[in-house]
């Protein structure tokens, strides 16, 4: 009987091993094994029957929070200055890759690889879970949690791959010589890389958003776009809303939580 426990340990894991500048490691190729995947399909069949997992696919929730982690501030810019800057920055390090980087993608050059802009505001729908569930993780063992609400915010739920395909076709924005040796590695796919244009999308929406279950089927994953050109959702967390716009003000006290000494679970302070 699988308990909330054994699934949120699980995800934790699932996403503190997500790794999109380096090869698949033994595990990785053992579990892609059709005998493998084979033996584990009841074990995912239960889980995704199970109660516990009914929020997996829900949208961004109306109550959002706001998460500074270890007392850190954000850079203070306005989320638009930080698109624009994200913008110029991956343009210019595309055209200073195409002639500074080995045409081979198996050498091991190394940059940027996440899709998201760095800096950004983000807010999760659920704590602590959420405290967790981040890519990267940087060992953080304190959080100031600040409560918001959505309210009429244009939010965008990135359900499937031609949700993220649709936006990359809109907007796009060549990254496939300076993303190319990072995803290379990661995915074995040598070709034509895009990301969607966020900056410009910000005209369009305020926030994106993508569930648990959008996460576990897609992060990670080769997208087409067309018949040329693939991207790649990487740097994300699960039920994570990341914000183009200015998010709203926060609407209630703030929640000071920190983590056990043993780096377990997460507990309130005030």
């Amino acid at each position: 009987m699988l308990t909330a426990k054994d699934i949120d340990d699980a995800l934790d894991v699932a996403v503190s091993y997500a790794r999109y500048w380096q090869a698949p490691d033994g595990e990785d190729v053992l579990a892609e094994h059709p005998a493998v995947r084979s033996a584990l399909e009841p074990i995912a069949r239960s889980l995704l029957s199970s109660p516990l997992t009914a929020d997996w696919p829900a949208p961004a929730s109306p109550r959002q929070w706001r998460v500074a982690w270890d007392d850190a501030r954000p850079r203070g810019l306005p989320t638009g200055s930080l698109l624009r800057e994200w913008a110029d920055r991956t343009r210019a390090d595309e055209v200073r890759s195409r002639s500074a980087r080995p045409v081979d993608p198996g050498e091991g050059a190394s940059g940027e690889w996440w899709s998201i802009p760095g800096g950004v505001p983000s807010t999760v729908g659920v704590t602590p879970r959420g405290f967790d569930l981040v890519e990267d993780h940087l060992g953080w063992e304190r959080a100031t949690v600040m409560p918001i609400a959505l309210g009429e915010h244009r939010v965008l739920e990135l359900r499937t791959a031609e949700d993220w395909a649709a936006l990359c076709r809109a907007h796009p924005i060549d990254v496939s010589a300076s993303r190319r040796h990072d995803w290379f590695r990661t995915t074995g796919r040598d070709g034509a890389w895009v990301l969607p244009d966020w900056q410009a999308i910000a005209g369009e929406w305020d926030a994106m958003h993508l569930s648990v279950s959008a996460y576990l089927a897609l992060a990670g994953r080769v997208i087409p776009v067309d018949d040329e050109r693939a991207s790649l959702i990487a740097g994300w967390s699960p039920d994570t809303t990341f914000w183009l716009t200015e998010p709203p003000r926060p609407d209630g006290p703030a929640q000071q939580w920190r983590r056990d000494d043993a780096g377990g679970a997460w507990a309130r302070m005030r």
